[in-house]
């Protein structure tokens, strides 16, 4: 993944994200589950690992 996007996902992660709904399409999508998830298939969970273990 790009160091940049994994990096605003990153900041995004280690903030207070909100626990919030909206409606996308007539879904409802919760933002802090939809970051979540997509920073977590981006890899950035595993980089921040090896970050914390150097």
């Amino acid at each position: 993944a790009s160091p940049t996007c994994t990096g605003v996902l990153q900041d995004a992660i280690d903030s207070d994200l909100p626990d919030c709904t909206i409606d996308f399409e007539t879904t409802q999508l919760n933002m802090r589950t939809e970051l979540t998830v997509y920073a977590t298939r981006c890899g950035v969970f595993e980089s921040r690992r090896k970050m914390l273990r150097a």
